[in-house]
């Protein structure tokens, strides 16, 4: 039993020793102490690439940088994906150094005779580098190529795929490209009517209506730069569709504006398109942000204002006045420190906005106002004529239309300091005992 267990050690031993060798080997292959073991294949960066091609089989595919944006000049000209492209650039890039495969290789034997494809990169200095690349190494990360001196080596990276790739790979499937902080209106027009939001010096304002809802429209505007062409197709003769079941239009403050169609839904998708621009099909989920109406983009707030900018409050409601001034340490009403403060400020922020699809009448007689004041931004909201029983018609000075605030609303927000009328929970009323019966 002894022997037959010193026979498995040794033979673990002779393993161990035989592994170890070969990984050594191994290591010393990826990295020679032996600089003239290794052959200079480039020394660039991604930044120092203005233009760079790829040939293959006679069809180049050329890509243009300016300004960080890339374009495919051919066999098509199309906006780049600059991820895509600059992901592909990475991994030649990183290429600095090939191992040689010795001095009698036959360039036919690793794929480059012909080459799977040829690359020249055109350097900001106007210097080309060119590249031939083969087959991919059957054992390692590695990829053989010849550099303009004749040497073929083996280099990190697998890369052959992504050259032969179709150059609609390379395109920016992106619908909108804009900056949004230069947007100053957006119109949705469908089967349900026209939305429109638009800006009016710091408001946004929802056209036929009041007030627009800032961080619904800032949601808008940032997530129609996500939509996505699944698939590019040819855009129709005419240009553009003939009965789109959406159609949306974004206004910019210098640039012309841009307009994008939503046709049918089929099975491949929802065909869309941008007046002028690209076409093809985008999921319909996708879509759904289009959907948005006047109660998803209206603000639903009577007085809309952030609360940590709020500077002073001025309020004339039915006879009824009071202000508060922000101090050091809390609120001022009527010039005294109010240490109920919070029943103001929390009036004027529960009053709401009544919505609805017909439309609201003029302001009629000035019933009340109420003044809000920031450090950078003061509104006055007129309140003016009873619509029915429970609403009373407003206005913003700054602009917009006409809307209904509830007046139940209205009068928490005037007697806002006013004793109330109720008993606090425990105390007795007038000619009750106090105690248990």
């Amino acid at each position: 039993m002894e022997s037959k267990q010193a026979r498995v050690l040794f033979l673990l031993c002779i393993a161990l020793v035989a592994l170890l060798t070969v990984n050594r080997f191994w290591e010393a292959g990826d990295e020679p102490d032996d600089p003239t073991a290794t052959h200079a294949i480039w020394d660039l960066e991604i930044s120092d690439v203005a233009r760079f091609a790829i040939d293959v089989q006679g069809v180049q595919k050329l890509f243009v940088v300016s300004e960080g944006d890339w374009s495919v000049l051919s066999p098509v000209v199309i906006r780049g994906d600059k991820q895509v492209i600059e992901s592909l650039l990475y991994d030649l890039v990183r290429a600095e150094f090939g191992v040689p495969v010795g001095d009698d290789a036959k360039p036919a034997d690793f794929g480059l005779d012909p080459p799977r494809a040829t690359i020249t990169l055109t350097d900001t200095q106007g210097a080309e580098h060119v590249l031939k690349v083969g087959m991919t190494v059957p054992i390692g990360f590695r990829t053989y190529v010849q550099t303009a001196d004749g040497v073929i080596s083996a280099v990190d990276g697998q890369f052959e795929k992504q050259l032969v790739n179709d150059v609609e790979l390379f395109r920016d499937k992106r619908v909108f490209f804009y900056d949004p902080g230069k947007v100053i209106a957006v119109s949705i027009d469908s089967a349900n009517g026209l939305v429109e939001v638009r800006k009016h010096q710091k408001d946004w304002w929802l056209s036929g209506y009041a007030h627009a809802d800032v961080d619904r429209v800032a949601t808008l505007i940032e997530s129609l730069p996500d939509l996505r062409f699944d698939q590019h197709m040819p855009p129709p003769v005419e240009g553009h569709i003939l009965e789109p079941k959406y159609s949306v239009t974004v206004e910019f403050e210098e640039d012309d504006a841009v307009v994008f169609e939503v046709g049918d839904q089929t099975p491949m998708g929802t065909f869309s398109l941008v007046v002028g621009g690209d076409a093809g099909m985008i999921h319909p989920a996708s879509l759904a942000l289009l959907g948005q109406g006047p109660m998803d983009l209206g603000e639903k707030h009577a007085f809309p204002v952030k609360p940590y900018r709020l500077e002073r409050v001025n309020v004339s409601l039915g006879g009824k006045t009071w202000s508060l001034d922000k101090v050091e340490g809390g609120w001022n009403r009527d010039g005294v420190l109010e240490p109920q403060s919070d029943n103001g400020l929390r009036a004027m922020g529960e009053a709401t906005v009544h919505l609805r699809a017909e439309p609201v009448p003029d302001l009629g007689e000035i019933w009340g106002t109420v003044t809000i004041s920031e450090a950078v931004l003061s509104r006055t909201i007129d309140i003016g004529q009873r619509e029915g029983s429970q609403w009373r018609v407003a206005k913003d000075r700054n602009g917009g239309g006409t809307f209904l605030i509830p007046v139940a609303d209205l009068d928490a927000l005037a007697g806002a300091f006013e004793p109330s009328d109720d008993p606090t929970p425990g105390e007795p009323q007038d000619g009750q005992p106090s105690g248990n019966p």
